[in-house]
């Protein structure tokens, strides 16, 4: 197979680095086989070499852990309401408009 593989998953590339650390390989020779593979701008060296330190230290999955924090609300609804108010009066400040939407944070765009 010769040739590069467009748009791996995430996940895809963590499991060949995961699997070429535990044949013994170093960060540098992994990713200069991932970037022969998937291509140079799918993974930085410095991002290969932060999974290759948590796969040392017995870090098993290659999913991304969920984010913690408060759920989005934004929904469609919400922002076509929110774009009908901007169309309707187009000088406005952004406190008027949380006055209006309350579930939308002063700091949401920040």
């Amino acid at each position: 197979m010769s040739g590069i593989i467009d748009a791996p998953a995430k996940c895809e590339l963590r499991c060949v680095i995961r699997f070429l650390q535990a044949e013994g390989n170093k960060a540098a020779e992994i990713h200069r086989r991932i970037n022969r593979v998937y291509g140079e701008n799918f993974m930085s060296e410095g991002v290969l070499r932060e999974w290759c330190r948590k796969f040392k230290d017995e870090q098993t999955t290659v999913h991304d852990e969920g984010r913690q924090g408060r759920k989005s609300v934004t929904t469609e609804d919400l922002v076509q309401r929110v774009n009908q108010v901007v169309r309707q009066k187009r000088r406005f400040i952004i406190s008027e408009l949380c006055v209006q939407f309350p579930e939308v944070s002063i700091r949401a765009g920040r």
